[in-house]
């Protein structure tokens, strides 16, 4: 049977073929119902230059119905019941194969055994029962399936390396693309890949779902209701290799990739990234607009391996492409493990034992530029380590940052990538932090609690105090509490805050000793030498100026206000006097200093200044001290003399609770041999009270005796 059909919608063409123009004779002569056909072979040819073969064809069909159409559906339409051995359906450079189909026209459906698509044409696919149920033709060139299925297919697609561009006619008349609409789609065992020039991917879908499809001609197609269910996806080219063993894709739905790897190849180092799970949310239908919508993402413990950095080499600006189109509203990252950070050449940074919570929000790209509203991350129970300090967390610490207004352009022709970001608040408690020298000198820090708030840092900007302090003028710090060890000292910093606002640094309280007890020191030193201690009550840094700073390098405070300062000196005389030391008087130690520093003034308020001796004959120890002792220190400087800067002194204080003094100190800067005016006045006492200091260190007793 040979079927033309018919170029117009006239009862009886003039084309039509000898056959059907019997039978349309026939039909009006005798009514004919049905048409049986039996073991036979039908081609069909289309207007358009469509042809459809079947071999081996058993069908009934209606035979006015099948007179009046003009298309393929229409001759769906027109079957009562088809079965087929195999056939062919040749579109253009493309050819269907078919191998055991079945059409019910009452139901208006199709099922294939197995049908494959070859030809010169760049996709190719193979299907196994498939399956379409009510298909119909609404409109010209307008298809519609309520059901389509299938149990397994495979499909690919081969990019031409060298695609040529059709010249189109414009007098011709533009044909209206045509359009398909399925009700519900139902897929298995589905195989897609892709090969370009330059990109390889490959997914393979265990179960494929979807609602609502309408594809019109080369458009975009959109849908509801994706659910794809996976055990592999791939992508490939020479920036980038993506892998996914498992996946379940859900259009705004829950979705999971599991066992998620990528890389990026580099040419001694490659960054790699390894996601056990990774849950999202995506917006299906907006992606394939371009517009990139993904929501609620969580990425449990991802391993990343960044590549280590090569100083040896110059930067290069390279241009980057463009973006997509991107808008995520959250990704929560739990426990990742950085692995080996990037350093400068020979060295790295493990990131290691810990557990983390990383939060972004509201990720948006352009064409060339990256900005995340915010970013907060937890962090407890890790250790970062480097060739110059280590940071290691205990179980109670914990590290808690949040960042704001977080933005990155792409690299241009003219100028490198850059990026900026606003620290809201970084939270540190029970933190150490253990720095190492070449020589083995190490300081351990630990940080029992800091909170630094509203710090903005970009791309280019040091790290310098001065700098930071400059562009940040909300900047404060808050809840500092330091311990700092190392095997000579320890220190201790408590209540520590600053605010930027009005330059103003303090201290609850400061305290400085030596690492072992005095007895011990003593043991270690070979010759004499002071065991101090100090420790003080609030201390406040006021006036601190930056300007100074930015434009000679020097830090200049205004005012250092310090309480109940407690200074202890001890010595030992048993031990061996060490010859040719010469101390310095004031001035000219404050001129060794490299170091530019100017104090306008250093006050001390209600201080405990003492000093005990070990005494080598008596083998007795006397003390010496001054309570509550009043001071005040004007121009501190360490350099940028002029002719009448001195440094004075001016205290008041109780000497060994009995007599009180008043001292006055003046050095000039300029007196190169350091000359000094010194006034001492002690008002009258009672002098038994000097016992304490003679009896042990001069065998000696004052038993009366008063000082007027």
């Amino acid at each position: 049977i040979l079927v033309h059909a018919s170029p117009s919608k006239t009862k009886v063409a003039k084309t039509t073929d000898q056959m059907v123009d019997g039978i349309h004779r026939v039909s009006e002569k005798l009514y004919i119902s049905k048409l049986r056909i039996i073991d036979g072979s039908v081609d069909f040819f289309t207007r358009n230059n469509k042809e459809l073969t079947l071999d081996a064809v058993n069908a009934d069909v209606a035979v006015a119905a099948f007179l009046q159409a003009d298309n393929i559906i229409g001759w769906v339409q027109a079957v009562d019941s088809l079965s087929f051995a195999n056939g062919n359906f040749i579109s253009g450079i493309n050819v269907l194969n078919l191998d055991h189909g079945r059409i019910l026209g009452k139901q208006q459906s199709i099922l294939v055994k197995k049908a494959s698509l070859s030809g010169k044409g760049k996709v190719k696919a193979s299907f196994e029962y498939l399956q379409a149920i009510k298909l119909s033709q609404s409109e010209e060139n307008q298809y519609v399936i309520e059901n389509l299925t299938w149990n397994k297919a495979v499909l690919n697609y081969d990019q031409p390396k060298n695609s040529i561009q059709l010249k189109i006619d414009k007098e011709q008349p533009v044909k209206a693309p045509a359009q398909l609409m399925v009700g519900t789609l139902s897929g298995k065992q589905t195989s897609i890949s892709f090969r370009g020039a330059d990109l390889n991917a490959g997914i393979h879908i265990c179960e494929l779902k979807a609602n609502d499809i309408f594809w019109k001609g080369k458009g975009i197609p959109s849908f509801n209701g994706f659910h794809a269910k996976g055990d592999q996806l791939f992508l490939r080219n020479t920036k980038q290799h993506l892998q996914v063993k498992q996946f379940v894709l859900a259009d705004k739905k829950i979705s999971t990739l599991s066992d998620l790897k990528w890389i990026n190849p580099g040419i001694k180092d490659s960054m790699t990234v390894f996601i056990p799970e990774l849950r999202f949310v995506p917006d299906f239908s907006a992606m394939l607009e371009k517009d990139i919508r993904i929501n609620d993402m969580v990425i449990s413990k991802p391993v990343i391996h960044l590549p280590q950095k090569d100083s040896s080499k110059a930067h290069v600006v390279r241009k980057a492409g463009k973006l997509p189109k991107l808008n995520i509203s959250k990704i929560e990252v739990l426990n990742p493990d950085f692995g080996m950070l990037p350093g400068n050449a020979g060295k790295t940074t493990n990131f290691l034992n810990h557990q983390s919570r990383w939060l972004v929000k509201g990720i948006h790209t352009s064409e060339n530029q990256v900005s995340i509203d915010a970013v907060s991350v937890h962090a407890n129970q890790f250790q970062i380590q480097t060739e110059r300090f280590t940071i290691d967390v205990s179980d109670a610490g914990s590290a808690h940052i949040n960042l704001s207004k977080i933005g990155y352009s792409l690299p241009e022709a003219d100028h490198p990538a850059n990026w900026s970001a606003r620290i809201d608040d970084l939270d540190v408690n029970k933190v150490q932090v253990t720095t190492g020298r070449k020589d083995s000198f190490q300081n351990q820090i630990n940080v029992n609690s800091l909170l630094l708030r509203n710090l903005n840092v970009v791309k280019g900007q040091k790290l310098a105090p001065n700098e930071l302090l400059e562009n940040n003028a909300a900047l404060e710090i808050s809840k500092g509490d330091f311990t700092i060890t190392n095997p000579k000292s320890v220190s201790r910093i408590n209540g520590l805050s600053y605010h930027n606002s009005n330059k103003q640094l303090i201290f609850d309280s400061l305290s400085h000793h030596p690492a072992i007890d005095r007895d011990s020191f003593n043991l270690v030193e070979k010759y004499q030498k002071d065991y101090i201690s100090v420790k003080t009550g609030k201390a406040i840094i006021s006036g601190i100026s930056l300007n100074s700073f930015s434009k000679e390098g020097m830090v200049h405070i205004r005012n250092v206000s310090v309480s109940e300062a407690n200074l202890q000196i001890y010595k030992d005389k048993r031990l061996p006097f060490k010859e040719g030391i010469i101390k310095l008087l004031p001035t000219a130690m404050l001129q060794q200093v490299k170091k530019k520093i100017q104090v306008d003034s250093l006050a001390l308020k209600d201080a405990y200044i003492s000093y005990e001796e070990m005494n080598d004959k008596t083998l007795k120890t006397g003390l010496v001290f001054f309570h509550h002792t009043d001071a005040l220190v004007r121009g501190i400087k360490t350099s940028g003399y002029y002719g009448n800067d001195s440094l004075r002194l001016s205290a008041n204080s109780w000497f060994l609770d009995s007599a009180y003094l008043k001292m006055r100190f003046n050095q000039s800067y300029a007196d190169t041999l350091h000359g000094f005016l010194f006034s001492l006045r002690m008002k009258s006492f009672h002098m038994p009270s000097l016992n304490p200091v003679l009896v042990p260190l001069a065998s000696a007793k004052i038993l009366e005796g008063h000082l007027d």
